[in-house]
């Protein structure tokens, strides 16, 4: 869930930037002038005031009940970068059951829980393979619920990697640039530098029947992060590998995410893989969020699942 303060107006904008928000003034039933929040949750507190909370404008209840506070107050919020409330069903089986999910721009998310929680379900509806239910998915405040894969600006990792083997490593990272009709010089200096930066120097014109399991992951990556995706989705890219290149690739993927400043969701059973790769976990369980939190909280406060 985003973060969200409630601060004085007094305090000056260069410090929260594109945070506050240009919200209409708004008379409360005490009489005070504060700031409406156009927040889907709440209410938050005023710090200024122990007695002092601002409320959603849909929520029926009055703005500002406090009688002490005299000040006007800025609702600063971060607002999620990408939003998904999810219903999934396969005829009378329900998968997904009201999945509601926010991140924050380049924050990387992990989605945990046992076999059949619903994560790669989850996965697939959020890149346009599997069909909504209900619900709608936010990316930058656009909703692309009802848009095909290609127009997601999304990328997915898979398992099995999925690469052209009729295909070199150069046409494999370069292959969406191609379909969206880049020039080649474009295409071949962002290959480049994939190449470079996934530690694939000299591989370009290799087949990828050659490569090994940690190479062929490199090259999938590289082909997801070519496109230049809002958010890169990862279906347990590492499962395949041994213990000693899962350790290593999950040191360079999430090197990797931090450098482009990429939002990623990966989806994943290890939990001590969630804990090392995520800003943020997300436990699922029998198509719903059982918690959510950083990886501190998550495995020093664990929720029980029923």
């Amino acid at each position: 869930m985003a973060s969200r303060t409630i601060v004085p107006a007094r305090l000056s904008s260069k410090f929260f930037g594109s945070w506050s928000l240009r919200a209409p003034k708004v008379q409360t039933s005490q009489g005070r002038i504060i700031r409406e929040a156009n927040l889907t949750n709440g209410p938050f507190r005023n710090p200024g005031c122990h007695r002092c909370f601002i409320f959603p404008r849909d929520s029926g209840r009055s703005l500002g009940q406090s009688e002490h506070s005299q000040e006007i107050f800025h609702a600063i919020v971060r607002t999620p970068y990408f939003r998904a409330w999810l219903r999934v069903a396969y005829g009378a089986n329900e998968v997904l059951k009201g999945i509601d999910l926010s991140i924050t721009r380049g924050s990387f998310v992990a989605l945990l829980g046992p076999s059949g929680c619903g994560k790669t379900t989850l996965l697939r509806t959020l890149s346009g393979f599997n069909p909504a239910s209900a619900g709608s998915i936010s990316v930058n405040g656009r909703n692309i619920a009802q848009e095909p894969p290609e127009r997601r600006n999304m990328a997915m990792v898979f398992q099995s990697y999925a690469l052209w083997s009729h295909m070199n490593v150069a046409q494999n990272i370069g292959y969406g640039l191609k379909l969206r009709k880049l020039p080649r010089t474009d295409i071949q200096r962002r290959i480049d530098v994939l190449l470079d930066m996934l530690g694939l120097q000299g591989f370009g014109e290799r087949a990828v029947t050659e490569l090994s399991g940690g190479q062929r992951q490199r090259v999938a990556l590289g082909r997801a992060l070519a496109v230049e995706p809002q958010i890169l989705l990862l279906d347990e890219p590492l499962s395949n590998l041994d213990a000693r290149i899962r350790l290593q690739m999950r040191h360079e993927i999430r090197t990797i995410q931090r450098q482009l400043g990429v939002t990623a969701i990966l989806v994943t059973h290890d939990r001590e893989e969630a804990m090392v790769m995520a800003d943020q976990v997300v436990i699922l369980n029998q198509g719903q969020v059982a918690q959510i939190g950083t990886p501190e909280e998550v495995f020093q406060r664990p929720k029980r699942l029923t």
